[in-house]
């Protein structure tokens, strides 16, 4: 299947750069470098700026397995986060519902009127996203782990044809990431 967007050159998934970089996120499973592995793959398929990764156990506070922030964009998207507004963030809540395997943009499971809820006004607007989309899946004993890719406002949102491309992965994506992070 071969994808063209505005912000990538004409890839698929038979591609050779996605088999070598797919074939190192395998080799890496169990490492540190993994997680960088894992995103790196993807940013062969569909252009993205950064991502997060995060574990979430019940109501517990949630776990930051991996980001690629600067220190100043750590503080709002990691630190500020795990303050308290991540109980509000509707990935959070899908997850705490046990939301199917797969990947999610924020705008399919934010709930009406996101754009003026107290998540929204008090915490997210300072992300500065364009879009959010998300793989999630679950670990032994109901963890919750979301691997989120994101675009800055002033870039394009998430493409039809890049979230098909990426939905296509997922299956390979979650079960590597499942067999990383056991």
């Amino acid at each position: 299947m071969e994808v063209k967007t505005r912000r990538t050159k004409s890839i698929d998934a038979g591609d050779a750069k996605w088999i070598a970089m797919l074939s190192q996120s395998i080799d890496s499973i169990g490492l540190d470098r993994f997680p960088q592995n894992l995103i790196d793959t993807l940013k062969t398929l569909v252009k993205f700026d950064n991502s997060v990764v995060f574990a979430y156990f019940q109501s517990e506070k949630p776990l930051c397995l991996f980001h690629t922030f600067s220190p100043e964009k750590h503080v709002v998207f990691v630190e500020d986060y795990l303050k308290g507004p991540y109980l509000l963030d509707p990935f959070f809540k899908v997850c705490s519902r046990k939301v199917d395997t797969g990947l999610y943009r924020l705008g399919d499971i934010a709930p009406d009127r996101f754009y003026q809820s107290e998540y929204y006004r008090s915490y997210y607007i300072q992300t500065e996203l364009s879009d959010e989309i998300c793989y999630t899946f679950y670990l032994d004993k109901g963890v919750a782990v979301v691997i989120s890719l994101m675009r800055p406002s002033g870039s394009s949102r998430f493409s039809a044809r890049e979230i098909r491309l990426l939905g296509s992965v997922s299956p390979i994506v979650v079960s590597l990431a499942q067999r990383h992070w056991l």
